[in-house]
C-alpha cells in the first residue's frame, strides 16, 4: 500500500526502478507510514542470480487500521475479509493479541480517538447477517469453495468482537 497525491487512488504504482513491484496508491493508509518493519525480500532475476533487498511492509497494528478505515470508507468485500482474516490469522497469535499489539505499538494514543470506527466495525460485524460478517464469507468462499458460509460469518462475528473488546475502550454505546 501506498499513499500518493500525485496519483489516482486506487491504482497499482509501480516502485520506481522496478518492472513489476507495486503498490496499491490507497487514501487514508498514513496509519502505516507510521507503523512498518523492514522485511527482506529474496528471489533469483532471470541471470539465476539470488539476490535479497530489504522492503517496508506495513506493521500489524498500521495494517489493521488501514484496513479497518478502508471498511469505512470503500466497503469492498475485501476490505471485509482482509480485515477479519488478519485478526485470525496473524502471527500474533489472534483477534485479542492483534489488539495487545496495537495497543502496545507506534499508533496506541490513536486508539481512543476512533471510537465511532470502532462503533462501526462492531456494527457491521454485530452478527452473521450484517454486513461485514456475510462479505467475509463471500470472499473466503473465493478462496475455498467448500468452506461452510455459516461458519465463516460465525468466526468474522467472534473475531471482530474479541479484537475491540481487548482493545479496552469500555462501552462503546
Amino acid at each position: 500500500m501506498c499513499e500518493l497525491d500525485d496519483q489516482p487512488a486506487e491504482v497499482v504504482v509501480i516502485a520506481t526502478g522496478c518492472t513489476k513491484l507495486g503498490a496499491m496508491n490507497l487514501r487514508g493508509t498514513g496509519y502505516v507510514r507510521e507503523d512498518w518493519q523492514v522485511v527482506e525480500l529474496t528471489g533469483a532475476l532471470p541471470n539465476g542470480l539470488i539476490v535479497s533487498v530489504p522492503v517496508r511492509v506495513a506493521g500489524l497494528g498500521g495494517y489493521l487500521l488501514a484496513k479497518a478505515t478502508a471498511l469505512r470508507n470503500r466497503s469492498k468485500d475485501k476490505d471485509y475479509y482482509d480485515f477479519a482474516y488478519v485478526l485470525l490469522y496473524n502471527r500474533a497469535g489472534g483477534p485479542a493479541q492483534a489488539a495487545d499489539v496495537l495497543r502496545r505499538g507506534r499508533l496506541a494514543e490513536r486508539i481512543p480517538t476512533l471510537t465511532t470506527l470502532w462503533r462501526e466495525i462492531l456494527d457491521r460485524f454485530g452478527n452473521t447477517n450484517r454486513e461485514g460478517s456475510i462479505a467475509y464469507a463471500r470472499q473466503a468462499k473465493l478462496a475455498h469453495p467448500d468452506s461452510d458460509a455459516a461458519l465463516l460469518r460465525q468466526d468474522a462475528v467472534a473475531a471482530v468482537a474479541d479484537f475491540v473488546e481487548a482493545l479496552n475502550l469500555g462501552p462503546l454505546q
